[in-house]
């Protein structure tokens, strides 16, 4: 029954039809196999590898895999004679269904051409990191952008030809090659960031209720989906946050309009670490969770992406409970008994399952 599920989450995904309930369930599913899925030293050929379905297959319709996952599955005689009567369709389609499964292990779920969601005809490469797992993305422009854990991230296929666009759903760090004539643009939840040439880093998860882009070194234009024309510029060392409006809906006036200017929480200044001069917001480039005065509900949402674990509240009041520290190589279980030093509360870890509760 797993096996039939994991078969069915796999070809929604590269069909781009997965929800993020979906992808969440693929991903535990996937940890839960990658143990017996030697991939190894094909990591390198499949961060590049874009999966198409052959011409015969094409032809005979079966370009999507829902179609060739579904003859993949087949076990019965009929599906079997066919194989042994030598019909390469077949034999080409299990070894691609095969090298997705093995991509997917190896921490990129898939980099295929084809549509990003909401975005038409245009033809996008797409890749998603699973739990656990950060990427380096080497962009045909010499930029480049490293994803943290649980990212989907897609970038249009002629990338710097005629354009150059983004979208995010996740945390990224942008090193953006300077083109004054062909500005990079980010889709991150109800954001757009433009781009000349600058280091940035974005977190926008879809289960967080904010977004938030920190500015390294350059200009970056900031603008809103529902308000395309109120612009907000980025300088060097400031950070922006604004309402996710995926998460949290916005206020609405009488005209039946959200107030864009409502979702803008606040602009503020970084500072950098005095020991090497790096930021809390890109600390996970370093291997780092920095957390300073963070709840415990949006800091356990991040420890479960950084441990890869579930947790579970059963006391709704433990969640605002104020957290400052870092964590660097440290257990789960170490992380918890370090937090339970500065507020109480008791735990019970059952597996990836971790369950919150009052102090006992």
């Amino acid at each position: 029954m797993a096996d039939k599920r994991l078969w069915d989450l796999l070809a929604k995904q590269y069909d781009g039809q997965i929800t993020e309930e979906e992808l969440r369930e693929l991903q535990l599913l996937l940890q839960q196999r990658q143990d017996t899925m030697p991939y190894g030293e094909l990591l390198s050929e499949l961060r590049t590898l874009a999966l198409r379905p052959s011409a015969e297959d094409m032809a005979a319709g079966n370009n999507s895999l829902s179609a060739i996952l579904q003859q993949v599955r087949g076990t019965t005689g009929p599906a079997e004679e066919e194989h042994s009567a030598g019909r390469p369709g077949r034999s080409r389609m299990f070894a691609g269904a095969v090298v997705l499964v093995v991509a997917v292990a190896a921490g990129v779920i898939f980099k295929k051409t084809g549509k990003a969601s909401g975005t038409g005809a245009e033809p996008y490469d797409r890749i998603v990191t699973k739990t656990g797992s950060k990427t380096l993305i080497n962009l045909p422009d010499s930029s480049t952008v490293v994803l943290n854990s649980a990212c989907q991230f897609a970038y249009n296929k002629d990338f710097g030809v005629r354009k150059r666009e983004m979208r995010l759903t996740g945390e990224a760090y942008f090193d953006i090659h300077s083109n004054p004539d062909m500005p990079l643009v980010v889709h991150a939840g109800n954001v757009i960031i433009r781009v000349l040439g600058t280091a940035f880093n974005v977190r926008a998860y879809a289960e967080d209720s904010f977004v938030e882009a920190t500015l390294v070194s350059g200009v970056i234009e900031v603008s809103l989906r529902s308000d395309p024309e109120r612009k907000i510029l980025l300088r060097p060392n400031e950070k922006i946050v604004i309402r996710n409006q995926e998460m949290v809906a916005a206020p609405v006036t009488d005209s039946g309009k959200a107030k864009s200017h409502d979702e803008v929480i606040r602009v503020t200044q970084v500072a950098g670490d005095p020991k090497d001069s790096s930021y809390i917001e890109t600390a996970w480039l370093k291997d780092k969770l920095v957390f300073r005065k963070e709840s415990f509900a949006s800091l356990a949402r991040r420890m479960e992406r950084w441990y890869q674990v579930h947790i579970v509240f059963t006391d709704t009041s433990q969640q605002n409970l104020l957290f400052t520290g870092s964590f660097e190589k440290e257990t789960v279980g170490e992380a918890l008994e370090a937090l339970r030093h500065s507020a109480p509360f008791g735990y019970d870890i059952s597996g990836k399952t971790i369950t919150i509760t009052r102090s006992k």
